[in-house]
This record gives C-alpha cells, sequence and structure tokens, in this order.
C-alpha cells in the first residue's frame, strides 16, 4: 500500500508537469496519388478527455502565470496542485497561511519551519505514513515547508562551495522550490533511502 502511495505521488508530480502543456500541432498529411477518402478522424474536446481520463485534473488546478521582468511568476500559488520549478516561480514573499505540524515521526526533534506542512499536505502525509506501517516500512519526515530566506542560504551555501552551475543542477532557486509551497516533503526510509515527492492533496475524478 505505501509503496503504491509513493508511486502515485510521484506520478502525480509529472501529471502536473503535462496537465500545463498545450498539445503539439500535429503535422499535416502529405498528399498522395490515391483517389481513396480518408475517414476524418474526430479530436476528444478536453472536456470529453477529463471525464473519461481518471487521471485529469479540473482546470482550477491548472497553474496561472504572468510574465513579470522575464519570469513566469504563479498566480495562483494556493493551488494545491501548483506547478512550481526552474521556468515558474511563486510571487515574491509568498507565504502559506495554512501551514501545521503532521502528526508523524520526525527526523530531528526542533520545532522549526521544515517541521510544518499545508494542511492538506499533513494529511495526505499522515496517511502515507499509516499505510508505511502497515506495509512494516519506517518512514521518518525529515523536511517540508522551506521558506524563500531558507532556500537562498541553502543555494548559498552549495553555490560557494560548488559554483552556481553545479548547485543549480540539484538545488532550486530561492523563489522556485516547491518546498515553499508547503505541499512538497522528503523522508527518509530506515534512515537508508530518501524520497522527496510533492503530495497528492487532490482528489483525482472517479476516485471521489
Amino acid at each position: 500500500m505505501a509503496q503504491q502511495l509513493l508511486k502515485a505521488f510521484v506520478t502525480t508530480s509529472a501529471l502536473f508537469v503535462l496537465a500545463s502543456c498545450g498539445n503539439l500541432d500535429q503535422d499535416e498529411p502529405s498528399p498522395t496519388d490515391s483517389t481513396d477518402e480518408i475517414d476524418e478522424v474526430e479530436e476528444p474536446t478536453p472536456e470529453a478527455s477529463a471525464e473519461t481520463d481518471p487521471w485529469s485534473i479540473d482546470a482550477e488546478h491548472f497553474t496561472q502565470t504572468e510574465t513579470v521582468d522575464g519570469q513566469e511568476v504563479i498566480q495562483n500559488p494556493d493551488n494545491v496542485a501548483v506547478l512550481v520549478n526552474y521556468e515558474y516561480a511563486l510571487p515574491e514573499g509568498y507565504e502559506p497561511e495554512d501551514l501545521v505540524v503532521p502528526d508523524v515521526t520526525f527526523s530531528f526533534d526542533e520545532d522549526v519551519e521544515k517541521r510544518y506542512l499545508r494542511e492538506p499536505a499533513a494529511i495526505a502525509l499522515e496517511s502515507l505514513f499509516e499505510a508505511a506501517v502497515e506495509d512494516d516500512i519506517h518512514l521518518f519526515a525529515v523536511s517540508g515547508y522551506r521558506s524563500y530566506d531558507r532556500q537562498d542560504a541553502i543555494f548559498s551555501n552549495a553555490a560557494a562551495e560548488r559554483g552556481e552551475d553545479i548547485a543549480s543542477e540539484t538545488i532550486a532557486y530561492p523563489g522556485n522550490s516547491e518546498h515553499q509551497t508547503g505541499l512538497a516533503w522528503t523522508c527518509l526510509v530506515k534512515a537508508t533511502i530518501s524520497y522527496s515527492a510533492k503530495l497528492l492533496v487532490i482528489p483525482l475524478k472517479g476516485n471521489g
């Protein structure tokens, strides 16, 4: 059960990326000498696709952006399916308003910001930990919410040690980290394997 949830979280993050992209234009078919009629294939409408695809999400959960000084800035950062990456940045000064401490086992004792998650994500994380226990898997929460200033410190330290180009390969620039949304988490499995993923916090069609 826990393995399935982990796969669902990672798969869903990929789906969010796909959901924000438009359909690619199809090339026109090359003319032929054949006089046979070619049946036209009717393309499914977005509404029809949403009704038949159980993994689709509603348009209200799509990431909305505006270009500000050459950077795509997210206009709906409280969206639980928001896509944050190197191309899409959070608004300056963004901080979630519904941060809570999930009832799970942590790898540390301090009451610091990384202990917090947005409430929907905290509920999803608790469900994952409960399922892991049923499968005799021992998880430890390592890092949840991360403020802009904290991300800036982490990136700056890495850039000073390895150079900005190398640091940016594995660490997000401040403002471009999903941890700042309060929806992303990192956990350890038996203190040997580290997982980092965005939590699935919205119902998929057909799943209630």
